[in-house]
């Protein structure tokens, strides 16, 4: 899957958790219905484009427990690998990690300080395609300035995706999405 079509695909599951119009009275609680519901149908759409069968597995913390590993979440918020097998010493069949593929952190909170942070666990991959989706900001240009220094020491591929706070799903909006790529030491609009 080529890195513009992962792209689309958050795209598209982000128009589906906004036509979603998931309410509730407590706004914080909404909002976190709203991310979560965004991270899960990102992980539908990612499990369907990578099936197991082709050895992949898709690892989110919105979904139930991988039995193969024994957990949902596994190091980033999503994370596509290729698996393996091998044979263990008591002649089990053991699934593996083979390759990393795509990695995907998001923090809508507006806090430089919980951004840089998850922003930092890409860092700590090797997969060639590293996502990071955060909220569109006031001063946008000025925060993704101050994402260079991390973004210069992550390897692989690395866009940030700029979207609407779940908290102004409810209304249009100028502007609804920034895709940028960080390429020869800047961040670089792409139009999708």
């Amino acid at each position: 899957m080529e890195d513009l079509e992962v792209i689309n695909l958050i795209l598209s599951a982000y128009k589906q958790a906004i036509a979603k119009q998931i309410q509730n009275t407590n706004k914080g609680k909404q909002n976190k219905m709203r991310s979560s519901q965004f991270i899960e149908f990102i992980t539908e759409k990612l499990k369907y484009q990578f099936p197991k069968g082709d050895k992949f597995v898709v690892f989110s913390k919105e979904m139930s427990k991988n039995l193969d590993f024994n957990r949902c979440e596994f190091l980033f918020d999503i994370h596509v690998c290729k698996v393996d097998t091998l044979i263990s010493v008591k002649n089990k069949t053991v699934k593996y990690i083979k390759e990393s593929v795509v990695e995907i952190e998001s923090e809508f909170e507006k806090d430089t300080t919980k951004i840089a942070v998850d922003f930092s666990k890409l860092v700590c991959g090797n997969s060639k395609l590293k996502i990071m989706i955060v909220s569109i900001c006031d001063n946008e240009a000025k925060f993704i300035n101050s994402l260079k220094d991390i973004a210069r020491i992550i390897n692989g591929k690395i866009f940030l995706i700029l979207l609407r706070h779940p908290s102004e799903w409810d209304s249009t909006a100028v502007k609804d999405y920034s895709i940028l790529c960080f390429q020869n030491d800047d961040w670089v609009s792409v139009n999708i």
